[in-house]
């Protein structure tokens, strides 16, 4: 009899340990947030240029987590993805007007959880088109040695085309797609301006020098 007794004040010290646990784990989640972008004014955009901006969600309830505008309006060009992975979203497109936009952003789980921010985006005309290198030197060749080397750009809307619009390369080198590439077959210092130009016509220009020995 002793036996059953201590076994049965086994079995109740062991229930109420269990029991005492339960509230622990099931303690509820946080409120759903819109976790990132960290900053209520997102990244300007450019006419012309394609913009992507990722939105992400955090605690809550059941995913996937689904994404709206539910007040203002996104600037001309961009749309939101309604899921992007459980808890993710995306605003991205093209944008085509320039302006200063406010809309509301709702994130809401499949326990009904909902959370909003508002945002702000600014879309103006693209930086002009420009050549960056910094250098107006650029490396020496050998004669019947392979040669390769690179001009850079940036602003404008691509894609680029170049040329070269005084001067001249080193004969048996060619421009194409910013690279300047071939097999020299003369010595000699070659000074030449070279041209990008953006898809809307936007130039920019740089004059170089390249020297084959």
């Amino acid at each position: 009899m002793k036996k059953w007794f201590s076994f049965i004040v086994l079995v109740l010290a062991l229930a109420a340990c269990s029991s005492n646990s339960v509230p622990t784990v099931l303690e509820s989640q946080a409120d759903l947030v819109i976790l990132y972008p960290s900053s209520n004014t997102l990244p300007n955009g450019y006419v012309g240029i394609s913009y992507t901006v990722p939105l992400y969600s955090f605690g809550g309830g059941a995913r996937p987590v689904t994404w709206k505008i539910v007040d203002g309006k996104l600037p001309k060009g961009l749309s939101i993805i309604r899921n992007w992975g459980n808890s993710s979203s995306q605003i991205y497109g093209t944008p085509t007007q320039v302006g200063t936009t406010t809309f509301t952003v709702r994130a809401k789980d499949n326990d009904r959880n909902i959370a909003t921010r508002t945002f702000t985006l600014t879309v103006t005309q693209p930086l002009p088109v420009t050549i960056t290198n910094i250098d107006s030197v650029l490396n020496e060749g050998v004669v019947d040695t392979y040669y390769e080397t690179y001009i850079f750009a940036s602003g404008g809307v691509m894609p680029y085309t170049w040329s070269i619009s005084a001067g001249e390369l080193p004969p048996g080198l060619t421009m194409g797609a910013g690279t300047i590439y071939g097999t020299p077959t003369t010595k000699g210092n070659y000074v030449f301006t070279a041209r990008v130009t953006d898809s809307k016509g936007s130039q920019g220009t740089k004059q170089f020098t390249i020297t084959i020995n």
